[in-house]
C-alpha cells in the first residue's frame, strides 16, 4: 500500500451509500483516476467543502491492488463559484464531460493536466475573452493528444498540401480532408478557410501557455465549435451534452437581443 499526496482536479463524485462516495480526478501528467471515499458525506473534517466537481484540491490517498482510497483533502481553490454568466459556467462543464466521456481511466496523457488547469485558469482571470474561442482550442489540444485529430496536411484525394490551396474541406463521413474543388459524396462537410487551416496546425504543438492568445474569428467560432463537436460524437460516438446545452442557450440568447 503506497500513500499519496497529490494535487488533483475533481471530475465527478458519485454517491454509493448514505456516507461513501467514489471520486473520480485529474493527476499529473495526465492520468484519470477514480477513488473510494470512506465516510466522506459525514465528513466534517477530512473531505469539507473540497470533493465537489471542479474543484482543485490537495489530495492524500493510498493506492491497493485493488484501487485508491481517499483519506483527506485540502481546497486549493474552485473553478465554478456562484453568479458565473452561463457561457462561462456553460464552457467549464463541457471541458469537464469531455474529460469524463473520452479519456480512459489509468491511461497516462502527458501535460493534458497542465492543459486543463491553464485553461480554466484562463476563463477564470481573462475579463475580454471569448469562452466559444477557447473552448475551440482546448477541444482540439485535447482530442489531438488522445490521438483523435486528422493531421490536416494533404487532400485525402489528390495529395495537394492543403495550405496550397484556398479552400478545403473537412469531412467526417466518411472522415477526410480535401480541397475544396472536389465534389464530395457523403455527409457532414464543412468548408474552411486557410485561417483555420493554420489554427489547426498550430494549436497541437503550440506551448499550453501561448495557446490561449490564438484567436479565432468570432463569426467562424460557433461554426468551429459544431464542427468539433460533431467530430467528437463521430470518432468517440458519445454527444456532449453540456455542449448541445450551452450552444441552445447561445442561439436562445442571440434570438432575444436580435428582437429587442
Amino acid at each position: 500500500m503506497t500513500e499519496i499526496l497529490d494535487n488533483v482536479l475533481v471530475l465527478d463524485v458519485k454517491d454509493v451509500s448514505e456516507s461513501d462516495q467514489i471520486v473520480i480526478f485529474l493527476k499529473k501528467p495526465g492520468i484519470k483516476l477514480a477513488g473510494f471515499a470512506k465516510g466522506a458525506r459525514k465528513s466534517h473534517k477530512r473531505f469539507v467543502n473540497t470533493l465537489q466537481p471542479l474543484n482543485y484540491i490537495t489530495l492524500k490517498y493510498k493506492t491497493t491492488p485493488s484501487g485508491s482510497w481517499l483519506q483527506e483533502s485540502k481546497l486549493i481553490r474552485p473553478y465554478i463559484v456562484g453568479r458565473e454568466n452561463y457561457e462561462l459556467l456553460g464552457t467549464k462543464h463541457v471541458i469537464r464531460e469531455a474529460l469524463l466521456k473520452l479519456l480512459p481511466e489509468n491511461d497516462r496523457y502527458e501535460g493534458l493536466f497542465d492543459l486543463v488547469i491553464s485553461c480554466l485558469t484562463v476563463l477564470d482571470k481573462k475579463k475580454k475573452l471569448e469562452p466559444a474561442g477557447i473552448l475551440c482550442i482546448f477541444l482540439v489540444r485535447y482530442m489531438s493528444l488522445l490521438g483523435y485529430m486528422p493531421p490536416f496536411d494533404k487532400c485525402s484525394i489528390c495529395g495537394k498540401e492543403l495550405e496550397k490551396t484556398e479552400r478545403w474541406v473537412w469531412q467526417l463521413v466518411p472522415i477526410r480532408t480535401t480541397c475544396a474543388i472536389h465534389r464530395l459524396s457523403g455527409s457532414l462537410k464543412w468548408e474552411w478557410d486557410l485561417e483555420i487551416l493554420k489554427i489547426l496546425q498550430n494549436i497541437p504543438q503550440w506551448p499550453v501557455d501561448k495557446l490561449w492568445n490564438i484567436k479565432i474569428t468570432r463569426s467562424k467560432q460557433r461554426t468551429l465549435l459544431h464542427n468539433l463537436s460533431t467530430w467528437f460524437e463521430v470518432t468517440a460516438h458519445k454527444k456532449l451534452r453540456s455542449l448541445l446545452w450551452l450552444q441552445r442557450t447561445m442561439e436562445n440568447v442571440n434570438s432575444q437581443n436580435s428582437g429587442s
